[in-house]
């Protein structure tokens, strides 16, 4: 299992089911309207080149809050410690 490092979130995107959920999460909390909206999310996921794993990125907006690793079931994001 591959973790990849990006600023105080590690994405492990192997245990990605494409659920969208820290997306989406992302979108209503980080959005002064509170909706969901995914092209209000600072975090992307789309399908990898076999349509069954995911590509998970941080926009370079992403301001590292959290948000998206409190709402991931799968053990897909998480928080590095230091």
């Amino acid at each position: 299992m591959s973790k990849r490092k990006s600023g105080k979130i590690a994405i492990t995107s192997e245990n990605c089911t494409g659920c969208l959920r820290c997306a989406l999460a992302c979108s209503f909390f980080k959005s002064s309207e509170k909706t969901f909206n995914l092209s209000n999310s600072k975090i992307t996921v789309v399908p990898a080149y076999d349509l069954s794993r995911f590509e998970i990125a941080l926009g370079d907006d992403c301001d590292q809050c959290g948000i998206c690793v409190q709402y991931c079931e799968f053990d897909v994001l998480s928080r590095i410690s230091g």
